[in-house]
C-alpha cells in the first residue's frame, strides 16, 4: 500500500474509531438515569404545581439516645379542605389525631394535642415541587441514580449527605448583627461548631418524574450525643401515596352523634402523663462564678409517673471538660413518683468562668433546659424536656420553695 493510501485511511480510522467510542459510551450510559438538579429546576420551572386534594403517607423510625432506642410509626391521610387523620405508635403506645375543620378530636395517652398538629404541618409542608428541589439542595453532590417505580409513580433516584460545614455557614449569616445579643447568640453557635462537623445526614430520595413530589425518603443521621462518648443515632423511611385518590375521614362519633369510647374533644384533653416546671436560680459572681438551681416539677397529667429523674442542662459558657447536664437531687431520697397534681423540687449546681456581663449571664440561666426522664404505668421509660422556667423576679429565690398551686390548672 503507498503512502497516499495510508494517508487517505487516517482520516477513516478516526472517525470509525470515534463511532465505536460513540457505541461504547451510549451503552453504557444508562437511559434510565435521574435527572440533575439543573434539570429538575428548569422542569419545576415548566410544569404547574399539583393541587393536591388527599394524600395517604406513612412514616416509620428508629432513634437512639443516651443509650435508649426508641421505634415509632406514623400514618397520615388528609382530604381537602381540612380534614386530618393522624395515628401514631411509639414504643406500643398509640395516639390518634383526628381534624374535621376547627373541631378536633384526640385518643392518646402519651400525646398533646399540639404535637399531633405539628404532625399535620409537617406533612403537608412536604407535598410541593419547591421541597423536593430544597431537600436535594441541601445534599453535597447528590448521586443520580436509575429511576424506580415508587407505589406506581415512575420517580427519580438520588443519593447524597447534607452539607454540614454550609448549613452551619448559612445559619451564622442568618444572624442580624444589630440585634441586641447577637455577639452571644455567635459564640454560643461557635461552640456547636464542632459537633455539627461530627454529625452525619444522609438522605436517599425518590422525586415523581411528572409532578416532582418526593414520593419516598430515607434518612439517616448520627450526632455526638449531650452523655459524653455516645452517639445519638437515628434512621426514618417516609412514603407518600393515594395522591388525589378517594379518602374518607370522618369525625369519632356514633350513630347518635356520641364521642366513641377513648376520644375526647381537644381542649377537653388531659394526657396521661404530662409536666410542668418551675426554675428557681441563685448567682454567685465569685471566682469561679457559682449557679444554683431549684426546679419544681409538677405532674399535670391524669396517670401516676414513677421512677423520675431531672438533668439540668446550663447554657452558660464553661470548659470543655465539665459536662454541660447537671444530675438534680430530689428533696427527698429515694425514687420519686408523682401522682396527677403532685409536685416535687430538684436542685443541682455548678461553677464557671465568665466574663459575661452579669445581666446577660442571668439571661442564659434562665434559658437552662431540664430532662426529665421517668416510667410510665405500661412500664415504657419516656424523656420529656422543658425549656426556661419561671425565675423569681429577684435572682435569689427564697429559701423554701413555696407551694405549686394545681387546683384549676389545665
Amino acid at each position: 500500500m503507498n503512502s497516499a493510501s495510508r494517508k487517505w485511511l487516517r482520516p477513516a480510522l478516526i472517525i470509525v474509531a470515534a463511532a465505536i467510542i460513540l457505541v461504547i459510551v451510549l451503552f453504557t450510559q444508562s437511559p434510565n438515569t435521574s435527572a440533575s438538579l439543573e434539570e429538575l429546576t428548569q422542569m419545576a420551572e415548566t410544569i404547574e404545581a399539583p393541587d393536591v386534594q388527599s394524600y395517604r403517607s406513612t412514616l416509620s423510625g428508629t432513634s437512639t439516645n443516651r443509650g435508649k432506642t426508641t421505634e415509632s410509626y406514623l400514618e397520615v391521610a388528609f382530604t381537602a379542605p381540612d380534614r386530618y387523620h393522624i395515628k401514631m405508635t411509639e414504643d406500643g403506645a398509640v395516639s390518634e389525631f383526628i381534624a374535621i375543620g376547627d373541631t378536633h378530636y384526640i385518643k392518646s395517652s402519651e400525646l398533646s394535642p399540639n404535637v399531633m398538629r405539628a404532625s399535620t404541618q409537617s406533612v403537608s409542608y412536604s407535598i410541593t415541587p419547591k421541597y423536593s428541589l430544597d431537600l436535594l439542595d441541601l445534599l453535597h453532590e447528590p448521586e443520580a441514580l436509575p429511576m424506580e417505580e415508587i407505589s406506581g409513580v415512575e420517580s427519580f433516584h438520588y443519593k447524597g449527605a447534607v452539607d454540614m460545614e454550609r448549613q452551619w455557614e448559612e445559619m451564622k449569616a442568618s444572624l442580624d448583627p444589630s440585634q441586641p445579643g447577637h455577639e452571644d447568640r455567635l459564640e454560643m453557635m461557635e461552640t456547636e461548631l464542632e459537633r455539627m462537623r461530627q454529625s452525619t445526614i444522609e438522605y436517599e430520595l425518590w422525586i415523581g418524574k411528572e409532578d416532582l413530589l418526593v414520593r419516598q425518603t430515607k434518612y439517616s443521621g448520627r450526632t455526638p450525643s449531650e452523655e459524653e462518648g455516645q452517639w445519638d443515632i437515628s434512621s426514618m423511611t417516609m412514603q407518600l401515596f393515594d395522591i388525589n385518590q378517594p379518602i374518607v375521614i370522618e369525625a369519632p362519633l356514633d350513630a347518635q352523634g356520641e364521642l366513641l369510647p377513648g376520644w375526647q374533644l381537644s381542649e377537653d384533653y388531659t394526657p396521661g402523663i404530662g409536666f410542668t416546671g418551675e426554675l428557681d436560680y441563685e448567682i454567685t459572681f465569685s471566682d469561679p462564678d457559682k449557679v444554683s438551681l431549684i426546679f419544681t416539677v409538677t405532674n399535670v397529667g391524669i396517670e401516676t409517673a414513677s421512677n423520675i429523674k431531672v438533668s439540668l442542662r446550663f447554657i452558660t459558657p464553661v470548659s470543655e471538660d465539665i459536662d454541660s447536664w447537671v444530675e438534680a437531687v430530689p428533696s427527698a431520697p429515694g425514687p420519686v413518683e408523682l401522682e396527677p397534681g403532685e409536685s416535687e423540687t430538684f436542685s443541682g449546681s455548678y461553677e464557671c468562668d465568665t466574663t459575661i456581663d452579669a445581666s446577660k449571664f442571668e439571661e442564659l440561666v434562665k434559658m437552662t433546659r431540664a430532662r426529665i426522664t421517668y416510667t410510665t404505668p405500661a412500664g415504657h421509660e419516656k424523656i420529656d424536656f422543658i425549656s426556661g422556667g419561671a425565675p423569681y423576679p429577684t435572682a435569689v429565690p427564697p429559701a423554701e420553695p413555696p407551694e405549686f398551686e394545681t387546683e384549676g390548672e389545665e
